[in-house]
């Protein structure tokens, strides 16, 4: 029999730190945080096509908001 390990949701495995500019992502990928503290990069799938000015509330689990080219938006985690 083997025991199965809850696995961690992609965005609570970035490290509690913050850096003062964005990580280098490989492709697919995108920085996890805000302007004056990022996180770590996390695959995405899609981002939606909004720009918002403040973080917007993600209508699914499987999407987080991400500042990308100077807007808030959704994207769904890979």
């Amino acid at each position: 029999m083997v025991n199965a390990v809850p696995q961690k949701r992609q965005t609570e495995m970035c490290p509690d730190l913050c850096y003062p500019a964005p990580p280098p992502c490989k492709y697919g990928d995108l920085p996890l945080g805000q302007p004056g503290c990022w996180r770590c990069c996390v695959a995405v799938s899609s981002c939606q096509k909004i720009c918002a000015s403040e973080p917007p509330v993600c209508a699914s689990t499987t999407e987080a908001a991400f500042y990308v080219n100077g807007c808030w938006t959704c994207c769904t985690l890979a």
